[in-house]
């Protein structure tokens, strides 16, 4: 998650040379991280200076709990937290639900 949120919000300071409010990320993840900073403490205080509000999107089978960090992240900056369920027939992804969490 660390290197996609930097990825993100590098591309967000290098792409304007004023700053704005109003700007949004949207993170899709299938699950929470295992190594670095387990909280993404340092994207997310770079994304409240930018004034970046970072929208979390937990893709699974819909059998578990979304992620804790996807919702800290989210509600840190003042985002919105959603679960993504595919169904799948024949092993294609056929539809998303997708709902609201949350935070």
């Amino acid at each position: 998650l660390e290197a996609a949120l930097d990825a993100a919000l590098g591309a967000v300071r290098g792409g304007r040379s004023v700053r704005r409010r109003g700007l949004h990320l949207l993170l899709l993840s299938d699950g929470a991280p295992t190594k670095g900073d387990l909280q993404c403490s340092r994207q997310v205080a770079s994304a409240l200076r930018l004034g970046v509000s970072i929208h979390t999107c937990y893709i699974s089978d819909g059998c578990d709990e979304v992620p804790p960090l996807l919702q800290h992240i989210s509600r840190q900056t003042s985002g919105a937290s959603f679960h993504a369920i595919p169904r799948q027939e024949a092993g294609l992804v056929t539809a998303v639900s997708v709902k609201r969490v949350a935070v």
